[in-house]
């Protein structure tokens, strides 16, 4: 059967976001909510945004807002429609992420994101990394068809769904050891951590996984996996 690989987003396939402060500040901003009450906020947002459930920026936006006592703007939904756009525009690709896609889509081997966080706002991260054309499959945990966040089985069953793969014959390559690499070794899936400065410190690997300190390591062992 055809082997597929699984790439997280954010801090795998996309550098870390370039002014995640600054856009919290300029959301909560449009939403009305003062400079002495934005660090409220942005705690409420980031809790949000991190539950197991379907998720949209401007659900989360609300519930953040309803959790800090702040009322709800009528404008809501279109703040957060360009809090998205404006969260796009400060993502950038891994340099190594596109010429590693091109080359697995040339290859014609099956290739998925698989992302935490609300739909909308990580499929416009996606787009606007110009890294969407060159996957089959974007698996968010906001969609209202997975609505659980890795590490829960039901991320990985959607994404090797989508590569038409075995668990073992699918590879995930993230950043996060507990939710990308723990998550999918339970599942059936062979694993490389991009441990970053951590990848000598093996506690807690599971055992076969490929530690990395960044996507260009990964890169290598995604071919050796491949041709395995």
């Amino acid at each position: 059967m055809r082997r597929g690989v699984c790439f997280d987003l954010d801090g795998t396939l996309l550098l870390p976001h370039g002014d995640w402060s600054g856009w919290v500040s300029d959301t909560a901003t449009a939403l009305g909510v003062a400079a002495p009450s934005r660090h409220r906020f942005r705690g409420a947002l980031e809790r949000a945004i991190s539950v197991d459930a379907a998720v949209t920026l401007a659900s989360a936006c609300r519930d953040a807002l309803v959790a800090g006592g702040f009322g709800a703007p009528a404008t809501l939904a279109d703040v957060a429609r360009e809090a998205c756009l404006a969260y796009g525009r400060g993502v950038r690709a891994h340099p190594v992420a596109e010429p590693l896609l091109e080359r697995l889509a040339a290859a014609d081997v099956p290739t998925a994101v698989v992302t935490n966080g609300p739909f909308d706002m990580q499929t416009e991260a996606l787009r606007a990394s110009g890294l969407a054309p060159l996957v089959r499959a974007t698996i968010v945990s906001g969609a209202p068809d997975v609505a659980v966040r890795k590490p829960h089985a039901r991320v990985f069953w959607r994404a090797v769904t989508a590569l038409h793969a075995r668990p073992e014959d699918a590879l995930m390559v993230g950043d996060d050891l507990a939710a990308d690499i723990r998550g999918a070794h339970r599942f059936g899936l062979a694993t490389c951590w991009i441990a970053g400065e951590h990848a000598d410190d093996p506690s807690g690997v599971p055992l076969g996984t490929w530690v990395v300190s960044d996507l260009a390591g990964a890169a290598l062992h995604v071919e050796a996996f491949l041709d395995g």
